[in-house]
Order: structure tokens, then sequence, then C-alpha cells
């Protein structure tokens, strides 16, 4: 669907190819699961459940498809912690590595730990509680 609609706004071509790619060829995960518990259905695989796009093929792609990935797995998180979501950012980060879905995409270890770095740096400002100062109570006359 974000293809077509990518198209009927006339969006640049290179804009319409990091749509195709943004989920790349990964398993979703949470309706794979559901699938499995149930067990309604016999033979599953991960196939079933993947999308059907292309991998990222620009740097650009993959950052979208982890920031994709990221915000919409982020949403689950309690209370985190800076160092909760350092280590949660960098775990999708090498799950999409570890499944090859950034092998197109040419980044490197190094680009990976400046997104890493980024997006808790995102994630940190979003999730900061503001910190409520008491009142200053006048001083008696």
């Amino acid at each position: 669907m974000g293809i077509e609609k990518a198209r009927e706004l006339s969006l640049p071509q290179e804009v319409q190819e990091i749509i195709s790619q943004h989920h790349g060829r990964g398993v979703i995960k949470y309706f794979y699961q559901r699938a499995l518990e149930t067990g309604e259905k016999t033979n599953v695989t991960s196939d079933d459940y993947s999308y059907q796009g292309y991998r990222p093929s620009s740097k650009e792609a993959a950052v979208v498809m982890l920031a994709d990935t990221v915000e919409a797995v982020t949403r689950t998180l309690k209370k985190p912690t800076i160092a909760k979501l350092e280590k949660f950012v960098w775990d999708i980060i090498m799950e999409k590595f570890a499944s090859q879905e950034l092998g197109d995409s040419q980044l490197t270890f190094r680009d990976l730990e400046t997104i890493k770095k980024s997006f808790v740096q995102v994630l940190a400002g979003y999730y900061h509680s503001r910190i409520e100062y008491p009142k200053v109570k006048e001083a008696a006359r």
C-alpha cells in the first residue's frame, strides 16, 4: 500500500525505493509467534510471515528500516533507562545484521554505532521525565 501511495503522490524515485525496502524481508514476529503458539496451522514457516519486499540497498533505506523497527518495538518499553535503551537498540540493530537484512546497504559497524547513539539520544529525550520543581514559598514579611 505504501508504494502505491508514493506513486500516486509522484514522490521521487529514491523515496519510492526506500518505501519499498524499509521492511526488507524480515519476519513479522508477532503474527509468526502467534501462529506457532496457537497451532491452528500445521507446518508454519517463517516465510509465511515474512515481508515480501526488498532488503535495503542504500544506507538511507537501512536507516529508515532500523528507525521504523526501533520506534515500533520501543513502544512496549516500561520505564526505560539510558543503559536499557542502548542495549535494546543495539540488540535490534544486531538482529537485523544477523538476519542479513543490512547486507546490501553498505553500512559499516562505525555507521551502526553512530545510528545507535542517535536513536538512543532521541529515545532518551522522548522518555525523559520532567523534574517537578518544588514551588518556592514566598518569604514571610
